[in-house]
């Protein structure tokens, strides 16, 4: 039997599945030496899409808190992640106003979009105001 052809859900499931492998590995290469970020990941039953606009989420100590009544490493930095796929459609404008009331509600530090294409470098882009900025440096960003 030769090789059976994919199903466009069975590539997009596929394609998906690599952009936060990757995501999830440039994010921990880009701290090497530094604080580590944590991934937290919403991933449905047998690692499939789940329901929510966050996919995932990088979390870390904060350590320079100026918050008098705490203690430095008693909060927390976090950056919450939608992550696209090969040929997957670019979030609406609803979804992008959804990613920034959650990203108020938890008091983020930013949203990030990861897209990944196969044989391409991941590209990371921050949510301004609405709509996806200039790529970032991952170095940077992690920072």
């Amino acid at each position: 039997m030769g090789n059976k052809k994919e199903s466009p859900g069975q590539k997009a499931k596929r394609t998906g599945k690599w952009a936060k492998i990757m995501t999830k590995w440039l994010i921990t290469y880009s701290t090497k030496g530094r604080k580590k970020w944590q991934i937290v990941s919403f991933e449905g039953a047998g690692g499939s899409e789940s329901r929510g606009i966050v996919d995932f989420i990088a979390i870390r100590r904060n350590h320079k808190s100026k918050e008098t009544s705490l203690k430095i490493g008693d909060l927390f930095e976090i950056i919450l992640f939608q992550v696209k796929g090969g040929s997957a459609r670019m979030p609406t404008a609803a979804e992008r106003i959804r990613l920034t009331k959650v990203k108020k509600h938890y008091k983020a530090k930013q949203v990030i979009l990861a897209t990944w294409k196969k044989g391409k470098t991941l590209t990371l882009q921050s949510l301004e105001k609405y709509e996806w900025g200039d790529p970032l440096d991952s170095k940077e960003l992690f920072k």
